[in-house]
């Protein structure tokens, strides 16, 4: 028995076939043809999306704990001010501990999908299992949620998703006398499944190479030199001259590049959705011109009337 008891929505683990999958959702149906676009399968029968059980430390979540920590002890030496960290932060921080995985249950066994954060569907192969991984004695109740396990990692999906991939695998087949493959246990034995292709749909400007890094650089650097351009008429409106700087307001540019290059690295190597790396873009460089104006206009010379 996998879930809540009988008095409540039982969900009893059967064999193979014995499920009736439940209707799909759209949601559901759009998962499915994304993971048919991706391992090039026609027999996809089911999908589901969950999230792994295990929180752990990825390099997304050091990126955005490092530059909100550059940032919070910016205005903490030079405003004076505590910056609590806002509802972005936290959502960048939970989908990277806590990352979304998709399962589908195909002709062939189960498929574990990295997820794409803008739309939730499925992006690239993770993981390969058999039928077994759904049934009873490797399949287990998680709080609200069934855990199906793909090697060292448990997505967990929701209960009301779980019947869905039940009822997606295919019956076998039993001639005769023969008895059922799957055994008492609820372990198939069938034969391996043979991993789909990993489609690699990074464009070659996102791929870490020499050359490539090099030129994200540049990027950084023309951004700085826009910056102080667009910052020079806003610092004019305070009557104050951004073309003669004190020495603290040079040494602030050091801080504001560092902006601009972490903003553009995250933008081209986070492997995380267009929506999050377009937010996290727009608030390193937005945060940079905004602390180039601050600090001309603290430590600048005030123009005469």
């Amino acid at each position: 028995m996998i879930g809540r008891t009988a008095d409540n929505a039982s969900m009893s683990v059967g064999a193979p076939g014995t499920a009736t999958a439940p209707k799909l959702s759209s949601y559901q149906r759009r998962g499915m043809d994304a993971a048919r676009r991706i391992i090039g399968a026609t027999d996809v029968r089911g999908f589901a999306a969950g999230r792994v059980e295990i929180a752990r430390m990825t390099e997304g979540t050091w990126w955005v704990v490092g530059i909100f920590g550059a940032v919070f002890v910016f205005f903490f030496l030079v405003l004076h001010v505590i910056l609590l960290p806002g509802a972005l932060v936290f959502v960048l921080v939970y989908e990277s501990v806590k990352p979304r995985r998709g399962v589908v249950v195909t002709g062939n066994g189960i498929v574990e999908f990295t997820m794409k954060g803008f739309n939730a569907l499925p992006k690239s192969v993770m993981a390969t299992t058999d039928y077994g991984a759904l049934y009873q004695g490797r399949a287990r109740s998680v709080g609200k949620g069934i855990g199906i396990t793909f090697g060292s990692e448990t997505v967990i999906v929701r209960e009301r998703d779980y019947p869905v991939l039940l009822g997606a695998v295919p019956p076998v087949p039993v001639p005769g006398p023969v008895p059922s493959p799957w055994a008492a246990g609820g372990v198939a034995a069938s034969p391996p499944i043979p991993p789909p292709p990993v489609v690699d749909d990074l464009p070659r400007w996102r791929r870490a190479s020499v050359g490539w890094v090099l030129a994200h650089f540049f990027v950084a650097c023309a951004a700085l030199v826009a910056v102080l351009a667009v910052s020079s008429p806003l610092v004019e409106l305070f009557h104050h001259d951004p073309n003669h700087p004190s020495p603290t307001a040079v040494n602030a540019l050091w801080l504001v590049f560092a902006m601009l290059l972490a903003g553009w690295y995250v933008f081209v190597y986070l492997r995380s959705s267009f929506r999050t790396r377009v937010n996290t873009l727009v608030a390193c460089w937005g945060g940079a011109l905004i602390v180039t104006c601050v600090a001309n206009i603290v430590f600048s010379p005030v123009v005469p009337n």
